[in-house]
């Protein structure tokens, strides 16, 4: 039994999000602090999800935990640019009320902080870059926080494996979009120049590259366009996930 109201949906998911992650406790002068970055992370991205969503929009919010990820979903779409969010400073909450609420409790205190102080959190535990897009009919804005390292070592023994000596030929940020479309599934231009702190054009030249070289290739047209593993590679990756899968259930 529960209100329903959305004060007690924030109280009953952040115990729930929170509960068992492996991070240490920060001290402050010899003292043990309850939070980590990463808890203030977890409580800025729920927070903003209730502040920001369209409470009359369809699909309502759906907020997820799995092994290796949090997904935070709301209806409507963001009302500030993604370069904003990610920049922060700049704020348009669609529920002023919510965020006057939440900063009286000392969440979210400061407009436009939420984005910059996750990336922070994540930047720390040299995590893979927050993911946020937003999704049409209905609009929605997501917000994807990966807990696995940028580049984690079995999709380099794979990509290695798979790809042989053509491996060598790779420069560092091709491997990294390599990496980014196994661990993903697809990259997109705006999300490597989030990951790599680069311009459209060079994302543009990398993604090109890689599919000469037939490692990727391209699904959908102008804005949707995406970028997944080429044929081969993907039939590998999926043999590999399969073996894993198997060895997991023996065990």
């Amino acid at each position: 039994m529960w209100s329903g109201n959305i004060d007690d949906f924030y109280f009953k998911v952040i115990p729930r999000l929170t509960s068992d992650l492996k991070i240490p406790f920060q001290t402050f002068d010899l003292l043990r602090q309850h939070d980590s970055k990463i808890h203030v992370a977890l409580r800025e991205a729920l927070a903003n999800t209730l502040i920001h969503a369209d409470y009359y929009g369809e699909r309502g919010i759906v907020i997820e935990k799995k092994h290796t990820f949090f997904r935070f979903a709301n209806p409507g779409s963001m009302r500030v640019s993604l370069l904003d969010a990610f920049r922060g400073g700049i704020s348009d909450p669609r529920n002023a009320f919510l965020f006057k609420m939440f900063s009286l409790i000392g969440i979210g205190e400061r407009a436009g902080s939420g984005i910059p102080t996750i990336l922070s959190a994540w930047e720390e535990q040299h995590w893979r870059n927050p993911q946020l897009s937003e999704e049409l009919q209905p609009d929605r804005t997501v917000l994807i926080l990966r807990t696995v390292s940028l580049l984690d070592e079995s999709s380099i023994d794979f990509l290695k494996e798979c790809l042989a000596e053509k491996h060598d030929e790779l420069d560092q940020h091709e491997v990294f979009a390599l990496v980014t479309v196994l661990n993903e599934s697809s990259t997109t231009n705006a999300r490597l120049q989030e990951l790599l702190n680069i311009g459209p054009k060079e994302a543009n030249t990398l993604l090109n590259q890689l599919v000469m070289k037939n490692m990727l290739k391209v699904e959908g047209k102008t804005r949707w366009t995406r970028y997944v593993l080429n044929d081969w590679l993907q039939t590998q990756h999926n043999g590999e996930q399969t073996q894993h899968n198997g060895e997991q259930t023996q065990h």
